[in-house]
């Protein structure tokens, strides 16, 4: 079993190595060990030597210092430039990497915390908290006043965890036998009275990775110690106890974090410890099925008293690379950090971003990102932010105002997809990538890209920079600080913009090879737009008005251009909607495609809404009451919309039936916030007929006909 762990992890290995990506994992328990400071807190250093073998990955954010002949069979990592070596003869069965991305401590497990039931008190440490764990009996919880003898006073029974996780606010001891998935987790010190192990292993905690199904994490935000019991070896019962394991020795078969201190054990015979074993106080062997996490190196071995302490048998448990205890999956702790190769986030809530190195990112709707300094996240292949109308994604600084890169590095697959995303002030999004499609996103702080763009129903509050060697659609956006066109674009379309109170150019043409400029108002800019190319672009149909120094600068206005007040709803405010009696009403390109209320297209980034329109029809006839309000056209041949209306935030389901009662699809299927909506339906495999649309929102149900023409 050993080889074939020992095998997979190489190959593993190997194949990263082969195709150039050195693979991180968020999580701590990735690694069969990973440090922050290697030097313990004496400032000594703790040497890897010729009795170390680790098979998993290694990672410390310090200096590793080797000694003799140490064996490491999977991906040893440093954030320094070089290891410490002293008559080393190390064996690496991959080439080590140095200079990597610093792995993240966190500072607290708030995570947990917030996860744990139980979250067991102990009244600022008054109280001991003592956890067994007993197999199929489950596990019991004692508490006891601190500092006298245990007992027996129970606190809780659990049964047999599945995907558990308790949280002692304080100190905690644990032994015992697991089945199911837990993880123990604790404020202050944790103590390991006895072995603890998964049933099903051996006496020394080795199992077939693929029959084992129970898993374990033993996390505390200070240290976990060994505890110096008679069943782990106290008074050197290595010498004493013979091959008796329950004399000698700790069996342990977990993820173990130490986040802010060590992993170590108890009384190691220093001259001012008040217990002084006997010489030497050999306990006997670590025997660790896992992986160890630990912010400071800890002893497990010290030569105090002619030799006291620890040997190691360390082994990595590989299920770690793909599942990990309770509460350390990626982002399920909240914080992301460190590289890794794909970050999935579907659970809403808050995340912290700090270091972060991701190959791909996807996030689903109404989570909020935080991102913690100048530069915290580097995406290298793909990016995915799809948030809804209702449940926009939101990334923000984690401290307000700082400025902050949210960056997009080109990659061998990089695609990156932004919908329904608000970017808040003080974030600068740079994106180089291979396609770029934005829609009905915010920016709030400076735009630089490059790729093949379809933008389109963006704000832009920041200057924005957009380089294209392919296709480059702008369309129905927003600029408030100007927009450069770069690159050398051989399909360009800059459609029904609103480009306004920029402080330089409002639209600056740098380079490109053929550009359409139609439908825009390029209004109270220092320029208006700026041709820096040799050749002129295709221009029609703009108002380009009241420019501070120039309207046109090395280009002709073309057909269809106007020059008068927009008209806007409220300039200062930053309503951009066109009033009654603007000039750009019905004024765009005769072959654009009609404003969706069937008129000529009108200039700007916003159609103007006749009153009295179709779209009135949509109004609720009592604002109290839940209502499907209506579908228009119908009958139709192409596309229909379906309005409806909320009285407050509400679940919806919106379905479609054939006159059988066959559901066909599900047009709306989520929580919206109260008030008007409208949704289109565009039929794909359908055929010419009626149909049914249904709307139900708790007791509110309403059915209205609607027919596909052929």
């Amino acid at each position: 079993m050993l080889r074939s762990v020992k095998k997979r992890l190489i190959m593993a290995a190997l194949i990263v190595t082969i195709i150039g990506q050195i693979i991180y994992a968020v999580p701590l328990t990735y690694y069969q060990y990973v440090t922050h400071f290697e030097k313990s807190i004496q400032n000594r250093i703790i040497w890897f030597w010729t009795a170390d073998t680790l098979e998993g990955p290694v990672h410390s954010n310090d200096f590793i210092g080797l000694k003799y002949s140490p064996q490491f069979y999977g991906q040893v990592s440093t954030s320094q430039s070089s290891f410490r070596e002293f008559q080393a003869n190390p064996h690496f069965e991959v080439r080590p990497v140095f200079n990597a991305p610093r792995v993240e401590f966190s500072q607290d497990m708030d995570f947990l915390r917030s996860m744990a039931d139980p979250l067991i008190p102990t009244f600022n440490n008054q109280k001991m908290t003592w956890i067994q764990i007993q197999g199929e009996q489950g596990i019991d919880i004692y508490q006891y006043p601190a500092g006298t003898p245990r007992q027996d006073s129970l606190y809780e029974h659990l049964n047999i965890p599945d995907r558990g996780i308790i949280f002692v606010d304080g100190d905690v001891e644990v032994e015992g036998t697991l089945v199911g998935t837990l993880t123990i987790a604790c404020s202050g010190n944790m103590y390991l009275l006895n072995d603890c192990v998964y049933e099903g292993a051996d006496q020394y905690g080795q199992f077939e990775e693929d029959d084992m199904s129970h898993m374990m994490g033993l996390a505390s935000e200070n240290n976990i110690y060994i505890r110096n019991t008679i069943a782990n070896g106290r008074n050197n019962g290595w010498g004493n106890g013979g091959d008796n394991l329950n004399e000698h020795s700790i069996v342990i078969t977990a993820a173990l974090v130490a986040l802010n201190e060590s992993f170590t054990f108890e009384q190691q015979n220093n001259n001012w410890d008040r217990y002084q074993g006997p010489e030497p106080d050999e306990r006997g062997y670590i025997y660790l099925k896992g992986s160890i996490a630990q912010y400071r190196r800890g002893y497990i071995r010290r030569s105090a008293h002619s030799g006291t302490g620890y040997g190691k048998s360390y082994h990595y448990d590989s299920r770690f690379l793909q599942n990990v205890p309770p509460g350390f999956a990626p982002g399920e702790n909240r914080i992301i950090s460190g590289r890794s190769d794909r970050v999935e986030l579907f659970q809403r809530r808050n995340y912290l971003i700090r270091n972060a190195d991701i190959g791909t990112l996807i996030v689903a709707p109404g989570i909020e990102l935080e991102l913690e300094g100048l530069q915290s996240l580097v995406i290298r292949d793909s990016l995915i932010l799809r948030g809804t109308d209702d449940q926009p994604i939101t990334v923000r600084p984690e401290r307000s105002h700082d400025r902050t890169l949210f960056r997009v590095a080109r990659g061998v697959r990089s695609y990156v997809e932004l919908a329904n995303v608000i970017f808040e002030e003080s974030i600068e999004t740079q994106i180089d990538c291979d396609s770029l499609k934005v829609t009905n996103c915010e920016f709030n702080g400076p735009a630089t890209w490059e790729g093949t763009l379809q933008v389109r129903g963006c704000k832009f509050a920041d200057e924005a920079y957009m380089t294209s060697w392919h296709q480059l659609l702008v369309s129905h956006c927003v600029f408030e600080d100007g927009l450069t066109i770069a690159g050398d674009t051989r399909d360009g379309h800059v459609l029904n913009n609103t480009i306004i109170c920029g402080r330089g150019e409002g639209l600056r043409l740098r380079r490109f090879r053929s550009l359409e400029i139609q439908n825009n108002i390029i209004a109270f800019n220092r320029h208006g737009i700026n041709n820096l190319h040799f050749e002129e672009p295709d221009l029609g149909y703009n108002n380009v008005f009241e420019n501070g120094r120039d309207d046109y600068v090395e280009c002709t206005p073309g057909e269809g251009a106007i020059s008068s007040d927009p008209m806007f709803e409220d300039l200062r405010s930053g309503d951009y909607h066109l009033t009654e009696g603007s000039p750009c009403i019905d004024a765009g390109n005769p072959d654009s495609a009609r404003d969706p209320n069937g008129t000529r297209a009108d200039i700007g980034a916003f159609y103007f809404d006749y009153p009295n329109s179709i779209w009135d029809e949509f109004a609720p006839t009592n604002v109290e009451n839940y209502e499907l309000t209506g579908v228009y056209p119908n009958p139709f041949n192409s596309t229909a919309v379906i309005g409806y209306y909320l009285p407050e935030r509400s679940n919806v389901k919106i379905k479609l039936f054939d006159l059988m009662g066959r559901l066909q699809m599900k047009l709306v299927d989520r929580e919206c916030n109260g008030g008007t909506h409208k949704i289109e339906w565009s039929p794909k495999s359908q055929s010419a007929g009626m149909y049914l649309v249904q709307m139900q929102a708790g007791e509110f149900s309403s059915i209205r006909k609607v027919m596909l023409l052929p």
